[in-house]
Formats: structure tokens, sequence, C-alpha cells
């Protein structure tokens, strides 16, 4: 029997992978940068990892025409992720449309497999500031959810 993943099942999923990988920093869906991130990670040498679930094939191609694509191949400095990851269940997305600059992981119940890895966007550190508007972004809807407010 196949179990059915939504955005939140793989949510869980990148937890525990982020745990066993020693991640400093994981959180579900904050403004970290010009938009809103599905789950963010910090690895333990100070990089941001972005991952952006995908459930449907159509979602994904919608995504290709966001903004956030431009951001994250720019060579300008700005706030942007070391590594872009898409996160979807098997044959959501073919790995021959996945963009250069992003990897590419399935999901399978709590399993995760990398497909294609990505690549890094840049060598900076994450700074005081970004690891701050991850927090206070965090923080925000952890006490809207608190307090019974819609986020």
């Amino acid at each position: 029997m196949r179990t059915y993943l939504d955005s939140d099942k793989i949510q869980v999923s990148l937890y525990h992978d982020c745990i066993k990988k020693t991640h400093k920093m994981y959180v579900p869906n904050v403004f970290a940068f010009e938009w809103e991130s599905d789950f963010l990670s910090v690895t333990r040498a100070a990089f941001v990892h972005e991952y952006e679930i995908k459930i449907s094939r159509s979602d994904f191609r919608l995504d290709l025409k966001k903004h956030r694509h431009d951001v994250l191949t720019s060579k300008a400095e700005c706030e942007r992720p070391n590594f872009f990851w898409y996160v979807a269940p098997e044959n959501i997305i073919p790995i021959r449309e996945v963009p250069k600059h992003a990897g590419l992981m399935i999901a399978n119940g709590r399993n995760l497999r990398i497909v294609k890895k990505a690549p890094s966007l840049h060598r900076e550190k994450i700074t005081r500031k970004l690891a701050v508007k991850i927090l206070t972004s965090y923080q925000y809807k952890y006490w809207n959810l608190r307090l019974g407010k819609k986020a």
C-alpha cells in the first residue's frame, strides 16, 4: 500500500534527516530571503540549505517561473542559501528538468534519497543578520499558532 506524502510529512522527513546530519538549525515555513522557504537548515559549518517541497508536477513547473531562481543564480551579492534543493515524492520531478543550480531529493515515507546533489551557490557562511531573520520569522509563526491566530 502506497502512503500519500504531503508537504507536512516531507517536512518531518527533512527534520529527521537534518538531525541525523547534525545540522544546527532546521525550521519549516520561514521568511529568510525574498520569499517564504518550505524548509531551511543550517549546517555545523554555517551553510544554509533551502528545501522547496513539491507534491505535484504542475506545482514544480510553476515554481521554475518564480523570481527566486533569478536570485539563486545571481552573481550579485544578495541573501540566498548556499544550497537549494527540490524535495518531492517519486515520479514528480524528472531529473532532466531540475535546474543546474538545484539538487533533488526523493521522499519515500520517512526516507530521503539524493538523486541530484545540490551545487554550492556561494561559500559565505550564514550571517548573524540572516540567523536573526530566520529565528524572528519562526518566532512569529510559533506565537501566532500558539495564540490561535492565522499566520
